[in-house]
């Protein structure tokens, strides 16, 4: 890591920016605003809830296991969520729990099915199915008046 990258990266834990964990051992910031999960196989450490996370991306082989504690936890204020590649074959329940949700990724995940109840999420803007085996959608789609960038299939 560069001398810029140390600055950027030390900065950003001081001002509760973003946190990026790439090994299983890491216990994340209370404050943490923007988290990004990389290749991490066992679950993540957590001591406290992370009340404050407005965007989670988890990239590579992310344990199932940390994937959904994270969802589960109650994250109501969390806006983006891209779970690229994340090895899941079901829509994660979780996610209709996100209410202020406005940009999802699935790209590259197994997911088949989208739930009607996707129609729920009526502050998501962005819904990213590209390279999924979804190959319908729900009718309720249509109730996603926000919905600015089409589902790519």
């Amino acid at each position: 890591m560069t001398f810029c990258e140390r600055l950027v990266s030390q900065n950003q834990r001081d001002q509760n920016f973003a946190a990026i964990v790439k090994e299983h051992d890491t216990i994340l910031p209370d404050r943490v605003r923007r988290l990004s999960i990389h290749n991490v196989l066992q679950t993540v450490q957590q001591s406290r809830s992370v009340p404050q996370l407005r965007s989670l991306f988890m990239f590579g082989a992310v344990a199932r296991s940390s994937m959904r504690k994270y969802l589960s936890n109650g994250f109501r204020l969390l806006r983006v969520l891209d779970l690229e590649t994340a090895p899941i074959k079901t829509f994660p329940k979780e996610i209709m729990d996100l209410f202020y949700l406005s940009y999802l990724s699935l790209r590259k995940t197994r997911v088949k099915v989208i739930p009607r109840s996707i129609g729920n999420l009526q502050n998501l803007e962005t819904l990213d199915l590209k390279k999924t085996h979804v190959s319908e959608l729900p009718v309720e789609i249509l109730k996603l008046q926000k919905l600015r960038h089409p589902p790519g299939l």
